[in-house]
């Protein structure tokens, strides 16, 4: 296969399989709000976010540099590895030591109940992540796809069961750990040892490469973790624990989309790019945001639309607010596709210093607007009466502002003009003004029925709307897409053909 289709056969594994644990993670997100309460769910959303946060802080890049060295000695990527478990020990160490602390500064007191089992959980993922980014080094998407999905799909069957047995947050924790075993147990089995881990003696100069490149994306990705996740904390000081887990439940139904499409695709190109003549990555950047515009802008303006019919058919009443905050966090699957694509494709030009200080601006502005909207509640009553909403227009428009800060700093390294990289992703978003009306039509004009089949004609009558307008207003788009898909189901009949037995 040419690049292109391996890339494009990459991203359908990716996505697909990724599709389908994230609507079984979507399925079980949904039903842990009927066992669980709001304010607990905080409590774990912030005890996630402290382990999280020395996760990334131990990652310190150094998959990434296993993954744009597709051509790199074993040495290399032993030294990869090394520093990566070492710094894990440290880190997550420091976290499980602190945890009664942090929880009090952040505003959850109980917490640090939780840290413990998250901190093993974490420690069973990352024994899966240099072979995992050797599998993504030299192509490997469907293997590493199906085993990050069963991962996923583990992590939401334990996590659902216990908390139907009354676990409570601890339900999380244990999901957490099943996620990890399995992630652990499967890429150690289908990789070989010695690509990531054959003993090699430590050298300076090799230490100097190895974290030369990790540490500008170590600051980088915590800025990015922090763009993901600080909000949270922010919420749960502003608004306390309930709304907190509110926002955080909201926030994560919404971020389906980027996850499942944007960042996937992304992950894809990352290793793609370093393999294309730097002549052909301008285009291959603009194609790649192009067409996850064209997958990602309808879930994201579709989630949104139907997410008041999503919140009274499966949400209990105590989690009814999260409808309002769904319907404005979508729009964070409209900025965040784009945004990682370049992300990916700066790392592959190693502008790792570049991406570091994009990531903090990112990370700062939405801090910075969030604290702003609760400054501006004592002096103003209409964002006092939004209370937790104000936090989630705060959070879009700092994503949107980063968005195009990131497209524009891409145009000036390649020399093209910020317009040339935005203009064709506005056609797959003008697609998605039919498929509002008639989300809308079909709400009103079965108001009376019971909201679970209001909400699947709903998604039935936005998926048909827009078909059809894309076909007609984003006519390339939608045909390199269907070109792009043809090609790799015309090379897979090719070879299968060529490998069956002849007469």
């Amino acid at each position: 296969m040419s690049l292109a289709q391996r890339t494009a056969l990459g991203a359908f594994w990716t996505i697909s399989t990724g599709m389908l644990s994230r609507t079984l993670s979507l399925v079980c997100t949904l039903l842990l709000s009927q066992f669980m309460d709001p304010a607990e769910f905080g409590e774990v959303a912030v005890a996630v976010v402290v382990v999280g946060m020395a996760k990334l802080l131990a990652a310190a890049g150094l998959g990434q540099y296993i993954v744009t060295r597709p051509r790199s000695e074993r040495s290399a990527v032993f030294h990869a590895t090394l520093y990566f478990h070492a710094l894990g020990a440290l880190l997550l160490g420091g976290a499980y030591l602190g945890r009664d602390a942090l929880g009090q500064l952040f505003g959850a007191p109980h917490m640090g109940r939780f840290v413990p089992g998250l901190v093993v959980a974490t420690w069973l993922a990352r024994i899966s992540v240099p072979p995992e980014k050797v599998l993504v080094r030299d192509l490997r998407f469907k293997a590493q796809s199906l085993i990050t999905a069963l991962g996923e799909v583990a992590y939401g069957g334990v996590a659902l069961l216990l908390a139907m047995l009354g676990a409570g947050g601890f339900a999380i924790v244990w999901g957490n750990l099943a996620r990890g075993l399995v992630l652990a147990v499967l890429m150690l089995a289908v990789t070989e040892r010695r690509d990531w881990l054959e003993v090699s003696r430590v050298t300076a100069a090799r230490s100097r490469e190895v974290l030369g490149f990790g540490l500008p994306v170590l600051v980088a990705g915590l800025a990015d973790f922090g763009a993901r996740r600080w909000d949270n904390l922010m919420v749960s000081s502003l608004h306390g624990e309930t709304a907190a887990g509110l926002y955080s439940y909201a926030y994560n139904l919404a971020d389906v989309p980027a996850t499942v499409v944007g960042e996937r695709i992304g992950d894809v190109l990352l290793p793609s790019f370093a393999r294309i003549d730097p002549e052909r990555r301008p285009a291959a950047l603009i194609r790649g945001m192009t067409l996850s515009a064209l997958l990602c802008f309808p879930l994201a303006v579709g989630l949104g639309a139907v997410a008041g019919s999503l919140a009274r058919g499966f949400l209990s009443e105590r989690w009814r607010d999260v409808g309002p905050m769904l319907a404005l966090l979508s729009s964070l699957s409209l900025t965040r596709p784009p945004l990682y694509i370049a992300f990916s494709y700066l790392q592959a030009l190693g502008r790792t210093n570049t991406v570091m200080l994009l990531e903090w601006i990112k990370a700062l502005s939405i801090v910075l607007a969030i604290a702003a909207t609760g400054a501006a509640r004592p002096l103003s009553p209409a964002v006092a009466s939004l209370g937790p909403l104000s936090a989630c227009v705060a959070v879009g428009a700092a994503m949107l502002g980063s968005t195009l800060l990131y497209l524009a700093v891409v145009a000036r390294i390649e020399r093209i003009s910020l317009w040339a990289i935005v203009r064709p992703l506005l056609p797959p978003l003008v697609a998605c003004g039919p498929l509002v009306g008639a989300v809308l039509v079909v709400r009103g004009a079965m108001a009376s029925r019971a909201p679970g089949w209001s909400l699947a004609a709903e998604i039935l009558a936005g998926a048909v709307a827009f078909a059809a307008s894309a076909l007609l207003l984003a006519p390339a788009a939608s045909k390199d897409l269907l070109g792009l898909a043809a090609s790799v189901l015309r090379q897979r009949r090719g070879r299968a053909a060529g490998d069956a037995p002849q007469a």
